[in-house]
């Protein structure tokens, strides 16, 4: 093959795996809210926390929000939660977490998930959690704690093992990805950039990591692309997005099918770079709108590398939402409308298949 006709090969696969095909899936939504067992701060939804489904029945819990009058306010204060709930018909209160925590991660494994570090309102959480509903009450153990503190990283699992990928830790944007294996964390690889806020899933062959704020480059930057850990070669390969105005940074997301990583909401490119990298003095007073938050439910295929559209509705315009995924039931939970203000919207999807 001559080095022109193997360019264009390329470049033709390139254009193909960023520019949006056919959906595997149709996407049904329902929307309602948390209910009165949320508490009297129930109204000002939630962000930062975590959700999973049990026996097909819906878990949220942990988070933070700004409760009060003056959310914006100079003095307003982030109240965080401890509480977990179950939706089970309505919401009840099912148990409590030993402290206060947000933005925790996620991993299923068997029986529940993991629960991994976070932010406590003492700062950041190495612990992990074992989480599980039985007869409709938490339970929950110690699992060996991350070697340091950790939050707003991505999690995901497969084959008996947990990843942990970026995050925030006590320096700054992590380029770490720990695997925790028969009982023990270890370094397991670094990205080739820190990154705060991804977004994460594995297959048997790659672990990939999607959207997340880059804190260390200058100028600072929610990335507009995502990376490929091939475990055979141990090399990660970038990942380019169907815009390079698109970031997944904020995102929620869950994989379906072992094989399709949905991702709900994430905040603007354009916006969020411009106020980490100026200063702007009424970024907190601005209309919902202004922000520009993603309204596109997207579809990405582990494996053809391709990228499709679920759905476009202004209800998955949120960042710092959760996602839990059961089959082809997804609940998507809270985030954020704007800066500091939440939504308590629980939005239930059932994806058809075409």
């Amino acid at each position: 093959m001559s080095w022109m006709r193997k360019y264009l090969t390329l470049l033709l696969m390139a254009l193909v795996s960023c520019t949006p095909g056919q959906a595997p899936f149709r996407a049904e939504a329902l929307v309602g809210a948390f209910g009165p067992a949320f508490g009297p701060n129930a109204e000002y939804g939630l962000s930062g926390h975590f959700s999973f489904i049990a026996d097909g029945l819906a878990v949220v819990g942990g988070g933070c929000n700004f409760p009060g009058d003056d959310p914006l306010a100079a003095g307003a204060r982030k109240t965080f939660y401890s509480e977990v709930y179950l939706r089970d018909g309505q919401w009840k209160k099912a148990g409590e977490l030993p402290q206060a925590l947000a933005y925790a991660c996620t991993a299923p494994v068997e029986d529940g998930v993991l629960l991994i570090g976070g932010s406590t309102p003492d700062g950041l959480s190495s612990g992990v959690l074992h989480l599980c509903i039985r007869d409709g009450e938490l339970v929950l153990s110690d699992v060996a704690p991350l070697p340091c503190g950790l939050d707003q990283a991505a999690a995901c699992a497969l084959g008996g093992r947990v990843f942990v990928a970026g995050g925030n830790d006590a320096q700054g944007a992590s380029r770490r990805v720990l695997c925790l294996e028969d009982g023990r964390w270890k370094g397991f690889a670094e990205l080739p950039e820190g990154l705060v806020q991804p977004v994460a899933c594995v297959t048997e062959d790659a672990l990939f990591v999607f959207g997340g704020f880059n804190s260390s480059a200058s100028p600072k930057d929610a990335v507009s692309h995502g990376w490929k850990l091939a475990f055979a070669s141990g090399e990660w390969t970038r990942m380019e997005y169907p815009s390079d105005s698109l970031t997944f940074t904020g995102s929620a997301g869950a994989l379906v099918d072992g094989r399709y990583l949905i991702f709900a909401g994430g905040v603007n490119r354009t916006v969020f770079n411009r106020a980490v990298n100026t200063t702007e003095p009424d970024y907190l007073f601005r209309p919902v709108g202004a922000y520009r938050f993603n309204p596109v439910l997207y579809c990405f295929d582990t494996r053809t590398m391709g990228w499709s559209t679920l759905a476009t509705d202004g209800i998955y315009a949120l960042a710092g939402a959760a996602l839990a995924s059961d089959g082809h039931h997804l609940v998507v939970t809270g985030g954020e409308l704007k800066p500091r203000i939440r939504t308590p919207q629980v939005i239930d999807i059932q994806l058809k298949d075409l």
